[in-house]
């Protein structure tokens, strides 16, 4: 009890002639008054679990720094502008020198304060997507439909974000490499179907779309979310003090690939049979589809006391069950039973999955107890300023 870790530090202060018995006699009695402690409020600050979101990106948004990036989005967007005015290539040269600035600026900055190393995330992050664009717009030709150009544009991005990621450790930069590896596996799978199902035709009497199609969607952004969570497995293994931050914002961006993913291929449309337009499986499917990844998501949370993958994990369900209720039920019922049905799978949803949030940030509450900080598996929670 705290109370009595107090009275033993006083009877303690006594003995060693720090005090005398009448300030001791003082301190008891004062601490006898005191009203008690809400339960968990003696949780040291370090484990409370529950901060702003804008915590996780370092200090707060000085005046300066926020018309600093105002400024400077203005003075790059009057730059574009310019040499959109010019021949193609100019226009892909014109990029790639905003590209290698931005990388100077950002290295530059990396290693000095607090705000200006978040700058220097922001120019990472800018200076990636730039690269892409100029890369495009040198390789590919204006009348040009293949999305190979673009894998190739996506393939510099990813390596560009490799390195900006190793220069510098910021949250921004893993971001930037997160959105490299999902831009790259979207672009791949297009290029991808494009090889095996040929290009996107539009005669007046269309083939069917082959519903292999969704199995080659849905495979590419699981993949996609496997290397995502492997790189937040690395992440999490660091030992820097901003490696829990990363590990769980690569473990959400990983979730939300597998869910979000997997929903883009089971809802894909094509022409079928009779030329009729519709889902290439049936919505059951899909649904069925969206609710397997939740589990998986739900078992690695739980696993790796992760709670980032509880959030992803409800959104998957609530899509699936969604959908369900409004291809079957609202088509057999009416639209009010329907839209009653669909607030209480959000009550549900909401309810249930912040109970399981909470049990799996308990578990990891008792693991770094238990094991100084080190959750199951020799593995830290990641349950995160913001991401908690």
């Amino acid at each position: 009890m705290p109370e009595q870790l107090v009275l033993g530090r006083i009877d303690a202060w006594v003995g060693a002639g720090l005090i005398d018995e009448a300030t001791a006699t003082r301190l008891r009695a004062a601490e006898a008054a005191a009203p008690p402690e809400p339960v968990g409020a003696s949780a040291p600050a370090s484990r409370r679990r529950t901060f702003p979101l804008g915590a996780v990106f370092g200090p707060g948004v000085s005046v300066g720094e926020m018309f600093g990036y105002l400024g400077g989005a203005f003075v790059l967007a009057a730059w574009l502008t310019m040499v959109a005015q010019t021949t193609r290539p100019g226009q892909a040269y014109g990029v790639l020198a905003a590209a290698v600035v931005l990388a100077v600026l950002g290295i530059a900055a990396r290693t000095q304060s607090p705000r200006l190393t978040r700058a220097a995330g922001v120019a990472f992050l800018v200076a990636g997507a730039s690269l892409f664009g100029g890369t495009y717009l040198l390789i590919a030709s204006p009348s040009e439909t293949s999305a190979q150009p673009q894998v190739v544009a996506a393939a510099v991005w990813l390596v560009a974000a490799v390195a900006f990621r190793r220069l510098h450790r910021a949250l921004l930069a893993q971001l930037g490499l997160i959105v490299a590896i999902v831009v790259a596996a979207a672009v791949s799978m297009r290029w991808l179907e494009e090889i095996i199902f040929g290009p996107v035709r539009f005669d007046i009497e269309p083939e069917p779309d082959s519903p292999a199609r969704v199995v080659l969607l849905a495979l590419g952004w699981l993949i996609a979310a496997v290397v995502l969570g492997v790189l937040g497995l690395v992440e999490a293994r660091g030992t820097d003090p901003a490696t829990r931050t990363r590990a769980a914002l690569t473990r959400l961006a990983a979730g939300l690939t597998a869910v979000l993913g997997t929903a883009t291929a089971v809802f894909a449309s094509g022409y079928l049979e009779g030329n009729d337009y519709g889902r290439l499986i049936e919505p059951v499917l899909g649904d069925a589809a969206l609710m397997v990844v939740s589990a998986v998501l739900l078992q690695r949370a739980f696993w790796r006391q992760a709670s980032s993958y509880v959030y992803p994990a409800a959104l998957g369900v609530v899509i699936g069950l969604s959908d369900l209720n409004a291809q079957y039920l609202s088509t057999a019922t009416s639209t009010e039973f329907a839209l009653l049905v669909e607030g209480l799978i959000l009550l549900a949803a909401g309810l249930g999955f912040d109970r399981l949030r909470r049990r799996v940030g308990a578990l990891a509450d008792e693991d770094e107890a238990g094991d100084d900080g080190e959750g199951d598996h020799g593995m830290p929670n990641d349950a995160v300023p913001g991401l908690a």
